[in-house]
């Protein structure tokens, strides 16, 4: 009966749950904001065989200057484009395999879990609460969302091959622990602590956590602790040398590849210090909504309004595992885990809930201890806040994918939530000027430049919402202007030869055209244009 429910009913009640509560994301489109760059920009190619080569050689969005290297992401796209066979992407198809991906995302969970010796009941409720989350919305409701499915699938298969090896010491489990290790790298930077966390799970396994006060977090505090934990780790790395060259050998080809594909990274040394500078506030908000989840949004500006609405979560999320008085061996791996994972995510300048879908796998130890508040004299309490914090969690999701349904609801919601954000306005601007309603593109095109000037490309969307309007004048100081601020002056060209070919000046058009043709390398759109040009003007504009 116990193997039935392991490996029959919870995995078919972990996919019901989960389709029943994202069915409705099937009739959702595109947001316009990535999906727009990495799918329907780039459709003409995502079908094609080569494509599984410039997936590791190029940007996630095959721009000038990236700095997104995701190719597990790119290459998850092909085969929704092979199912679509057609000249357009349908955005059903995309989410259909999103919730396949999240359902295998949570079964996996469930089995994984299971290396810790936790109870089966446990891990079925635990999943059940991991995957109506509304912090994973995202994952599902927004095509690029998959990309942190893709990496919890790859870092969990790793890290479970990990503890077999460690369990067993049978050296067959390390080929695919690498091979895993890998497939998560290259999905998702946020892989690279997973040698660090498996040197945790090394003490988790095999420290003798008992040897103090099981039930004292304080000795996580203390030399003598930190001080065991180094010689265990220094043995066990004297005697795997040939593991850590594995996970060094891995780092080093993703490495490598990765300068390749991105050799003009803007980021730098200095940004990423910035960005860990300013964590805690992320560090705040992400922990406060995975135990109170509340007000979530398509993308956040993080405020101080933000900062306080979550603080009684954040603080319930670190001191409640401790007051249930877990076990010393379950803070030590649970805090790890939820830590390590969280880190790398603070280096965006963009909170995406989502992202906690990695960190929060560990948190399944910190509240280990609910299992007995449960049988006690507490019962009824416990059941009925389960219950209510179900019913929350459903509210919130629910709430949360109307975000996602349509580019309206996307924009309108990160202008409402985040009014000072530069990339919400901007949105908002682009999808009222590809309604041609011209008044309100303009209005959210000059919030953006009000924010920030050195914004770019968003005179050109101005430029060309003038040119409409028979602003010849205006369209022309804009143009300029964009040139004074532009990093990508490629694009300008080619936007500028544009205008100019409508307005019939064709020779000065053919020259900027000519000098915009690179863009045409990462710009589905622009390929199009030129393929509409009479034979005769395109072959003196490509080289």
């Amino acid at each position: 009966m116990i193997k039935l429910k392991e490996f029959f009913f919870y995995p078919l009640l972990i996919c019901g749950v989960i389709f029943t509560l994202y069915q409705g994301v099937l009739n959702n489109e595109f947001s316009g904001l990535d999906d727009l760059m990495m799918i329907e920009e780039n459709w003409d190619q995502l079908s094609s065989v080569s494509h599984i080569y410039t997936a590791f050689t190029d940007d996630v969005f095959h721009s000038a200057q990236g700095s997104y290297y995701r190719p597990m992401l790119i290459l998850s796209y092909i085969p929704d484009a092979i199912i679509s066979a057609s000249k357009t992407p349908d955005p059903s198809v995309f989410f259909i395999l999103n919730i396949v991906l999240f359902t295998l995302n949570g079964v996996l969970v469930f089995w994984f879990l299971k290396a810790f010796d936790l109870n089966q009941n446990y891990r079925i409720i635990f999943t059940l609460m991991y995957v109506i989350h509304p912090a994973f919305t995202p994952a599902v409701a927004w095509v690029p969302g998959r990309n942190d499915t893709l990496l919890t699938l790859f870092a969990l298969a790793s890290i479970w091959m990990f503890i077999q090896f460690t369990k067993s010491n049978k050296k067959g489990w390390i080929v695919p622990h690498l091979f895993f290790f890998a497939l998560a790298m290259f999905t998702k930077e946020t892989a690279i602590v997973i040698p660090v966390l498996s040197l945790f799970l090394l003490v988790y396994l095999k420290f003798d956590f008992n040897s103090d006060n099981q039930n004292s977090w304080k000795i996580l505090t203390t030399s003598k602790f930190w001080s065991s934990v180094f010689v265990l780790v220094k043995h066990w790395v004297g005697e795997h040398l040939w593991i850590v060259l594995g996970w060094l050998a891995v780092v080093v080809l993703w490495v490598v590849l990765r300068i390749f594909a991105l050799p003009d990274d803007p980021s730098s040394f200095l940004a990423v210090l910035s960005h860990l500078f300013n964590g805690w506030k992320e560090l705040i908000v992400l922990s406060g909504v995975a135990i109170l989840p509340l007000n979530f949004q398509v993308f956040l500006l993080i405020s101080w309004e933000y900062i306080l609405l979550n603080l009684i979560g954040f603080i319930l999320f670190f001191t409640l595992p401790i007051l249930f008085k877990n076990s010393t061996r379950n803070l030590f791996l649970g805090f790890s885990w939820y830590l390590l994972f969280w880190l790398p995510t603070s280096l965006s300048s963009l909170l995406n809930y989502h992202r906690l879908m990695l960190p929060l796998v560990g948190v399944a130890l910190l509240w280990v201890p609910l299992t007995k508040i449960t049988q006690g004299r507490y019962k009824l309490v416990s059941i009925a806040a389960l219950i209510g914090l179900t019913f929350l969690f459903v509210f919130q999701n629910l709430k949360f994918q109307k975000s996602y349904h349509t580019p309206f609801a996307f924009w309108s919601n990160g202008v409402l939530h985040s009014p000072q954000s530069t990339l919400a306005n901007n949105g908002m601007g682009w999808y009222y000027h590809l309604q041609n309603e011209n008044d309100s593109a303009f209005k959210f095109y000059q919030n953006v430049i009000e924010i920030d000037s050195t914004i770019v490309n968003v005179r050109i969307g101005m430029a060309l919402l003038s040119e409409d309007m028979g602003q010849m004048h205006k369209t022309d100081s804009l143009i300029m202007e964009e040139f004074r601020v532009t990093r990508d002056t490629a694009s300008v060209y080619f936007y500028l030869g544009q205008i100019q070919l409508d307005r019939g000046d064709t020779s000065r058009a053919l020259e900027n055209l000519k000098l915009g043709f690179a863009v045409s390398e990462y710009s589905r759109n622009a390929r199009l244009f030129y393929d509409t040009l009479d034979v005769s003007l395109k072959n003196q504009i490509i080289p």
